[in-house]
């Protein structure tokens, strides 16, 4: 079993926020509360998280909430949810505004048995939880205790969700039946490695008797060769390793141009090859980051207004609107070739 998928998301994840991501104010305006509170939730780790999220399940989901640090004060923080357990419910208009977020979570009992769903809606002002004895229906019979509603103030849906394309595809879902291809070959390259070893001695004209008279000093005695002699040779199952070399190779190759993840450990990514030679190798992946950053910057925009808001409410003088957000990949860099061109 190898792990191509696990490449590919690792690599694009470490491409796409290996530099922490740059939020600039507009021209006047004041965000320095927002960045002190992204800086107390380490939101370059949230990101890079977010992202990961982003490139296996194709779409991603963070929740803005308040969290308690003293008797009489509290900060916003944001934390990522599992997207299989999330439903952001938008308008029907074409600019999609939320209008509410659901987070479903088995509970089990303490034998491990399944004992309902905590099901928490998310409004513009109110977080409503309800408590289920079996599967998702809200009903009276079904539900245990009433629902507990608690308001926030972050002026709109605190659930955020993200897109990884216009699909919603992940990273490696075009590439799962290459990469199933891949260790099937490979497990039955091991698998004719091992049949090889486990070969079958035959012997022809003559036979291993119990007493083993034909066996003196560990040498195997047997009668001459010829018409009605003796031979003695391994039973194999023969294949060709080059021929199926050639078909990892293809497959491999396939994989990296499907996903436009390249392979890092090629030849072709020698330490000497130029700049401007490597743009061209990283070109598709660079497409890739073009599209994820629009996705990212969009969702990072609707962070900053909710942070916006709740801030506002506490006092501090921010505006986020106008505010410049830069997602630089995070690619090798010829430094030689920058400054020969600023010289």
């Amino acid at each position: 079993m190898t792990n191509p998928a696990k490449y590919i998301t690792d690599m694009i994840t470490g491409f796409t926020t290996g530099n922490p991501v740059s939020i600039a104010p507009g021209d006047g305006k004041d965000i320095k509360a927002i960045i002190e509170a992204q800086d107390e939730m380490d939101i370059d780790s949230h990101n890079t998280e977010l992202e990961k999220d982003l490139s296996v399940f194709g779409c991603a989901y963070e929740l803005l909430y308040v969290k308690k640090i003293a008797a009489d004060k509290t900060q916003v923080a944001i934390e990522k949810i599992d997207p299989r357990g999330c439903v952001l419910v938008t308008d029907d208009t074409l600019d999609k505004n939320p209008l509410f977020g659901i987070y479903y979570v088995q509970k089990n009992d303490l034998l491990g048995n399944a004992n309902g769903y905590l099901i928490t809606v998310y409004t513009a002002h109110w977080v409503i939880q309800y408590r289920t004895k079996t599967g998702y229906v809200l009903s009276d019979t079904n539900l245990i205790g009433k629902p507990k509603a608690i308001k926030h103030y972050f002026g709109g849906v605190p659930l955020i969700g993200y897109r990884n394309n216009e699909e919603r595809q992940g990273d490696f879902e075009q590439t799962i039946s290459l990469i199933d291809a891949y260790n099937e070959l490979q497990s039955d390259r091991i698998t004719d490695k091992k049949n090889f070893v486990d070969a079958l001695l035959v012997l022809y004209g003559f036979t291993l008797d119990d007493d083993a008279d034909n066996l003196k000093d560990g040498v195997l005695e047997a009668p001459g060769k010829g018409d009605q002699g003796a031979s003695v040779e391994w039973l194999t199952k023969s294949f060709d390793e080059s021929q199926l070399q050639v078909l990892v190779k293809s497959i491999k190759d396939d994989i990296h141009q499907t996903s436009y993840v390249p392979n890092m450990n090629d030849e072709n990514f020698a330490g000497n090859i130029s700049g401007e030679a490597m743009k061209y190798k990283l070109f598709g992946l660079l497409q890739l980051i073009a599209t994820k950053q629009r996705y990212l910057t969009r969702g990072i925009r609707q962070r900053l207004q909710l942070e916006q808001n709740f801030l506002t409410l506490k006092g501090s003088n921010v505006d986020a609107s106008g505010a410049t957000i830069q997602i630089v990949p995070n690619i090798p860099v010829n430094m030689a070739d920058i400054i020969s061109n600023i010289k």
